[in-house]
């Protein structure tokens, strides 16, 4: 898979006492940096169409509705990216994200070319401060050796007890 770079820039603003991103202008032959995204936003989905190379940002969306560059907006937000996908490209693996935390096993997720289908957390996650430090502890599907198409959801179930 191609490494590739997305570009966010700060505004000198602040909306609310929320920073603000101007989101660039995403065209074809950019591919996804999951890094920069999460300095200043959150990958959402990953929704995969035919098109001639895998991973070019086709399109953005924030809130279900297509974005155009210099958009402002809130830091944090979670942006969903239209990518393409190459006819020759399109299978991938479930990488093994037990044991890891949240966030982490959802980079890992994405960095798979996968989506996060459903994020379960036990009852001993309480709060956002836990969900950070929740460990997955069972994903379906679980890793394998067999390829599955790209943008495939995968269930992630957490909790703070290690032990689970």
């Amino acid at each position: 898979m191609n490494g590739g770079l997305i570009r966010w820039f700060r505004v000198q603003e602040h909306v609310l006492s929320c920073q603000t991103y101007v989101l660039t202008k995403l065209a074809e032959f950019e591919l996804i940096d999951i890094d920069a995204i999460h300095q200043n936003l959150a990958l959402g989905r990953l929704i995969y169409v035919d098109d001639m190379a895998t991973n070019n940002v086709l399109r953005q969306f924030y809130r279900n509705r297509q974005i155009k560059p210099g958009r402002q907006i809130e830091s944090g937000s979670s942006i969903d990216l239209e990518v393409g996908l190459n006819s020759d490209d399109k299978e991938t693996y479930v990488p093994n994200v037990k044991d890891m935390k949240y966030l982490r096993a959802v980079d890992a997720i994405h960095e798979s070319s996968l989506n996060v289908s459903k994020a379960v957390f036990d009852k001993s996650v309480r709060n956002y401060a836990d969900s950070l430090n929740a460990v997955v502890y069972k994903q379906s599907p679980a890793p394998s050796k067999n390829p599955v198409g790209m943008g495939s959801g995968v269930s992630i179930y957490l909790s703070l007890d290690v032990r689970n």
